[in-house]
């Protein structure tokens, strides 16, 4: 654990959803890809499931950050964590990771 990377979504209106707000698809795609580049340059990763869970909107009206940690990091299996939060600091989505990759 310990190891945190970040992503930036940069406010652009072709990645809304009808309500204006950024659209899942996009978020799940970012967390797939900050999820597994959490994980140490010395293996090969591939991920091996994505669980998305979206608590609010995500406001597109600032970027989006899209935040990842290491929550298991073992021979064969990493599962990071992503978030996202809003302006007021509080949690639009979750991720979890899971990636397969020997050491």
């Amino acid at each position: 654990g310990g190891r945190v990377v970040e992503g930036v979504i940069a406010p652009e209106p072709t990645l809304a959803n009808p309500l204006g707000n950024l659209h899942g698809g996009v978020f799940a795609a970012a967390a797939e890809v900050v999820g597994a580049a959490v994980f140490s340059h010395e293996r090969d990763v591939s991920s091996s499931s994505l669980d998305v869970r979206y608590v609010r909107q995500i406001p597109l009206v600032q970027p989006v950050t899209v935040r990842a940690e290491v929550l298991h990091d073992g021979r064969s299996w990493g599962i990071s964590q992503v978030t996202t939060r809003d302006e007021r600091g509080r949690v639009c989505a979750v991720a979890t990771v899971t990636v397969y990759g020997r050491r």
